[in-house]
């Protein structure tokens, strides 16, 4: 959560009214820039250029003022869900337990752009039985969602949004709070981490052995324990080796600060890009032409991924995606 289709109590919806009428244009340019005054981004980050949907001013008032309701039930959406949060908390600290416990927060992907129409059975038919009016968006028998501008909006500055190997679609913030018997001091990293560290630091800390560790016909892990890197350590996680990425026929691979991209048509040209992700978070400057080398290597490792963990490549035109009405 928050995820389509935009459901919130009337009253958390209520409390978001009238943000977002600048729309998702100035919505992104702000993000950017709080993003970058917070330290997260540095000054020199540029933004993805905006690209193959309707600017904000395109839209006429009706479509603005349904699009601006969409983004105030998502507001809302989370709004609740940190209520929800509050209250975990507030039983943790009642039962004597805040101290004892490890908290890790973390979204799954980037934010969720699709439209409806991209899921399976959503039909014509289907639509037309709930009420999407202005009034009763995000309230009972309705099914709205975010949308792939505000999606890209929530994403600034980053490149598209979950469904793509971007780093709008995977790249995601993460928050720990480690038990007081690890001493350390709350502070800010960007080191390269993924998903599949989650397990080897969870078990780490509590101090159990993962069962390939005494059963050979079990896979170990993919990942590595984050707790040096917890503990203040911040030269222990720089990986020396490559993780991959399939998705829907959009495929990546990292390799310490760099990345190789490949989208097929409408979103890329189908072929492998080069970036830089270290200076170029949103992935802006295709340097594939100007460091082939590095590009090839990234390329070879990424085919030997491929055939290690059964890739099977099957590019689809997303295009048609959406057309199935």
């Amino acid at each position: 959560a928050p995820h389509d289709p935009l459901h919130a109590p009337k009253e958390f919806i209520e409390k978001y009214k009238g943000i977002y009428d600048q729309g998702y244009n100035e919505l992104r340019v702000q993000r950017h820039e709080n993003l970058k005054k917070l330290g997260i981004l540095g000054e020199n980050t540029s933004m993805f250029p905006w690209s193959g949907l309707p600017t904000w001013d395109q839209l006429n008032d009706e479509e603005k003022a349904k699009s601006a309701r969409d983004m105030e039930v998502y507001a809302a959406m989370v709004d609740y869900m940190d209520e929800q949060i509050a209250r975990v908390f507030g039983w943790l600290e009642k039962n004597g337990e805040m101290e004892n416990t490890l908290i890790v927060f973390f979204s799954d992907n980037g934010a969720n752009g699709a439209l409806p129409t991209a899921y399976p059975g959503y039909t014509e038919e289907f639509e037309n039985t709930f009420d999407n009016s202005l009034e009763n968006r995000g309230l009972q028998n309705s099914f709205i969602e975010m949308g792939p501008a505000w999606a890209t909006a929530s994403m600034s500055p980053m490149r598209l949004f979950k469904s793509f190997t971007t780093e709008g679609g995977i790249l995601s913030p993460c928050i720990i709070k480690l038990p007081a018997k690890i001493k350390n001091k709350g502070k800010m990293l960007d080191a390269f981490t993924h998903v599949s560290d989650i397990l080897p630091t969870f078990l780490e800390i509590v101090g159990i052995d993962h069962p390939s560790k005494s059963n050979p016909d079990i896979a170990g892990p993919m990942g590595k324990s984050l707790l040096p890197l917890l503990k203040g350590n911040i030269e222990s996680l720089h990986p020396t080796y490559g993780i991959g990425y399939e998705l829907h026929g959009f495929c990546a691979y990292f390799k310490g600060e760099w990345k190789i991209l490949r989208l097929s048509q409408p979103f890329g040209t189908g072929e492998w890009e080069l970036f830089n992700i270290r200076q170029d978070p949103a992935e802006s400057k295709d340097l594939s032409e100007i460091n082939t080398d590095k590009l090839q290597e990234l390329v070879s490792e990424w085919e030997k991924y491929k055939d290690d963990v059964g890739i099977i490549y099957d590019p689809i035109d997303m295009r048609m995606i959406g057309d199935h009405k």
